[in-house]
C-alpha cells in the first residue's frame, strides 16, 4: 500500500499575470524569497473550475484541481532544459526567474491552487481575466440513502 504524502507550499510575495499567445492562456507566477522556484508558468483552461473565497477576511481565488509541472530544481534538473545540461549545471541562478511562453511543459502535477487578494475588488479584477467564469463556493450535503 501506497500513502501519498501531501506537501503544502506556501509563498507570501507573489507577481502574477495572465497572458494569451495564439489562444493559449497561461498564469505566470514570479516569487519572491521562495525556495522551490522563482518563475512558474502553466496553461489555463476553458474547462477549468476556480471558485472565489472568502475566509477570515481574506478573499482568495481557488483553482480546483489545476495541472502544473514542477519546479525544475524539484525534479533534479530535468525539463525544458537538455537533460545533459540539466544534471550537470542544475537550474539556479538567473536562469530560475525566467518562463518560457513557447513551450510549456507537460503538467505532471495537480492540485488546488489558492491565490488571497487584499480585497474582493482586486480578486475580481483577477478573476474576469481568467478563461472560464469563477463560481462563488458551493455547498453540498450527501447523505447515503
Amino acid at each position: 500500500m501506497v500513502v501519498p504524502i501531501y506537501k503544502q507550499w506556501t509563498a507570501e510575495m507573489i507577481r502574477i499575470q495572465v497572458v494569451e499567445q495564439d489562444n493559449i492562456v497561461q498564469l505566470l507566477a514570479f516569487f519572491e524569497d521562495f525556495s522551490h522556484a522563482d518563475a512558474m508558468n502553466f496553461q489555463l483552461r476553458v474547462t477549468d473550475t476556480f471558485e472565489k473565497t472568502e475566509k477570515g477576511g481574506k478573499f482568495g481565488l481557488r483553482l480546483v484541481d489545476a495541472k502544473f509541472a514542477l519546479p525544475v530544481e524539484e525534479r533534479r534538473g530535468q525539463g525544458k532544459m537538455q537533460k545533459e545540461e540539466g544534471r550537470l549545471t542544475g537550474w539556479a541562478g538567473t536562469k530560475r526567474k525566467f518562463v518560457c511562453l513557447d513551450e510549456i511543459e507537460y503538467p505532471g502535477e495537480h492540485d488546488d491552487i489558492v491565490i488571497q487578494f487584499d480585497s474582493a475588488e482586486i480578486r475580481d479584477t483577477f478573476a474576469a481575466a481568467l478563461p472560464a467564469a469563477a463560481v462563488g463556493r458551493k455547498f453540498t450535503v450527501r447523505r447515503k440513502m
